[in-house]
Order: C-alpha cells, then sequence, then structure tokens
C-alpha cells in the first residue's frame, strides 16, 4: 500500500505514528514513520525531530546531537529539544546528551543552562555555578541564569543566615514585570526557596519595608467587607508610599 503523504491527514498520521512509536520505545518503527515523511519533505522539522530523539533514546549520542541541534537552530525561540529527553533518558544519559550538542553549539544559551542543570543534579554545585556566571557574563538578562545561581550559592553556603535579621512576611509585595521570569515554571514552589532567597543569594534587588504598627489579617469575605467600609469613610495613610498629587 503506498501512502500520498502530501495530504495535511496523511501527515498527520504518520506524524502520530512515529510519535506512538517513540513514546513505545521502537525506535525502527520511528525511523520508518520519519522516513516516509522526510521522503515527502526533507526539511519536515517535526520529523527531524522525532528521528533525533529517537536516535537520541537509542544511544546514538552523535547523529542525534547534529540532528537536534539542526533543529534547535531552526527554532531559536523556543526550547531546545534536548529538553524532550529529560523524561525519556536516564540522568547520566540525558546529560551526556546535552554535552554532546553543547559540543556543537557551544553558544547557544538553552544548552548552557541545560548542562548547568545537569551539573547541579548530579551534585557538582562549583562547576554549575561556573556555567552559570558564565552564562550570565555573555547574556546577563536570561532570568532563568539568574534563577539557577541564587540555588546554587544557596546550596554551597554562600549567605551567613546569623548575620540576618528575622522578621514576619505579611503577604504583600510589589514587583516588577521581570520577576515572572524568575518564578520557576513546574509547580509547586514556595516563595522564598523559589524566588525571594535565589535572588538574594544572587545580588539581585529585594527591598523591604519594615512595619513597626498595627497589623491586620483579613482573612475571609466578611471581614474584607468591613474593612473596605471602613476605608470608604476613613482610609488609612501609608506614611512609606507617596502618591503623586491629583489631577
Amino acid at each position: 500500500m503506498s501512502l500520498t503523504i502530501d495530504l495535511p491527514s496523511s501527515r498527520r498520521a504518520l506524524l502520530a505514528e512515529a510519535v506512538a512509536a517513540l513514546e513505545a520505545r521502537s525506535f525502527l518503527a520511528t525511523e520508518a514513520a520519519c522516513a516516509s515523511l522526510l521522503a515527502a519533505d526533507p526539511a519536515d522539522m517535526e520529523a527531524l525531530l522525532l528521528r533525533g530523539l529517537a536516535l537520541a533514546a537509542a544511544g546514538q549520542t552523535a547523529p542525534a546531537a547534529r540532528l537536534l541541534d539542526h533543529v534547535a537552530a531552526a527554532r531559536a525561540d523556543y526550547a531546545h529539544p534536548c529538553r524532550d529527553l529529560d523524561r525519556m533518558l536516564g540522568a547520566a544519559a540525558f546529560a551526556t546528551q546535552v554535552r554532546a550538542c553543547l559540543d556543537l553549539t557551544p553558544a547557544d544559551a538553552r544548552l548552557r543552562l541545560m548542562w548547568a542543570d545537569c551539573l547541579h543534579k548530579d551534585g557538582d554545585l562549583e562547576p554549575a555555578a561556573d556555567a552559570l556566571a558564565a552564562l550570565l557574563d555573555d547574556g546577563p538578562e536570561t532570568a532563568a541564569a539568574h534563577h539557577r545561581l541564587g540555588m546554587v550559592r544557596a546550596e554551597l553556603g554562600d549567605i551567613d543566615a546569623s548575620s540576618l535579621d528575622w522578621y514576619m512576611y505579611p503577604g504583600i509585595m510589589v514587583v516588577e514585570p521581570a520577576i515572572f521570569e524568575l518564578i520557576p515554571k513546574t509547580p509547586p514552589w514556595a516563595l522564598f526557596t523559589g524566588l525571594f532567597g535565589p535572588m538574594v543569594a544572587n545580588r539581585l534587588p529585594v527591598f523591604g519595608y519594615v512595619h513597626t504598627g498595627c497589623f491586620r489579617t483579613v482573612d475571609d469575605l466578611k471581614a474584607y467587607e468591613n474593612l473596605r467600609r471602613e476605608f470608604e469613610t476613613s482610609p488609612p495613610h501609608f506614611q512609606h508610599l507617596i502618591f503623586p498629587p491629583a489631577s
């Protein structure tokens, strides 16, 4: 039976076949489906991606690296395809594949970040910190690298906790839009260990206002409505904030 794979439905079917075979770790079947797709369009990025992932999962590190980096170059605004291997390979095999890809494209910030993650997970904290610091030297705007470097420095004990003063955090904060890039992408995560702690450890600015007066909490809708009515007749005066004059 011959397939006319220039039809969208046929292409979708072959892609689905390749994905199913890859998930079942049937790499020969993945390759067969990809070969059919690439016979119709040698530049089919989805087929090249799946072929590269299958090669990596089968332990063919070098040819996989060439394909995955080719796809990554064509999709510079997306995550590096090596990221898809994190759930398919063991830690050592994943690190080997990331390193092979990085050796071919040493300037790829996505791979540099992944390589630092591999070092961190393997307990190589000093090399991980060095890799992240070098990445930030070349790209200081890389928010994810700032976050990871803060985490690594905290584990290295670069911060002397005995020198700090301790306060209660009331749950109120004002942040710049760039902070959202530092928030861990995978929940659950804790505000202090996942965001503020790494920021402080990485020498990013975090400011706190120490309030020494009365503090009230609003824990339910009734309390909120009562407080709102109170503020309508007697608004609070925030001494630490300066509001522009009304126009």
